[in-house]
């Protein structure tokens, strides 16, 4: 039935779009007063992103998480690399890109974290994976809150 695909399609897109919200806020006011917000709008005037398969390369993306070699889900990571590469997205994972800081001088933790803020800096958004309350990701959203880049918040 027509009238049912379109309705389907429409709650998901309003699912998604709430989702979206939802995982861009600490807020809970916030939250809630944006869905309040969209309850009289249509589903074809929330704002939405199309990035055409062949541009997708140029958006830097900074995948925060626990992405340590020891982590037990780090296989999380592995899959979310995956997914990006497979939709054209090139994911940027400090810890791969710039090693660990665990049991290094000063110096060398030093300069990971230079690299790291780099790499935060040349990102267009983040893809924030939440586990084990790592205190590391949480300091990666600040600075990018601080810097009003898009994050997305994903509970590992």
């Amino acid at each position: 039935n027509e009238i049912q695909k379109n309705s389907t399609k429409a709650a998901a897109h309003k699912a998604s779009y709430i989702a979206a919200l939802y995982s861009s806020t600490f807020d809970h006011n916030y939250f809630l007063n944006s869905i309040n917000s969209i309850s009289n709008i249509k589903i074809e005037d929330i704002p939405g992103i199309i990035v055409p398969f062949e541009k997708r390369q140029k958006i830097n993306i900074y995948i925060a998480g626990p992405d340590f070699s020891n982590e037990p889900n780090r296989y999380y990571f592995d899959e979310l690399h995956n997914i990006l590469k497979f939709h054209n997205f090139k994911g940027w994972f400090p810890i791969r890109e710039n090693g660990e800081a665990t049991n290094k001088e000063n110096k060398v933790k030093t300069e990971i974290y230079k690299k790291d803020i780099e790499l935060l800096d040349r990102c267009h958004l983040m893809i924030a994976v939440i586990m084990n309350n790592d205190s590391g990701t949480m300091a990666e959203i600040g600075y990018y809150k601080a810097k009003n880049k898009p994050v997305q918040v994903s509970d590992g």
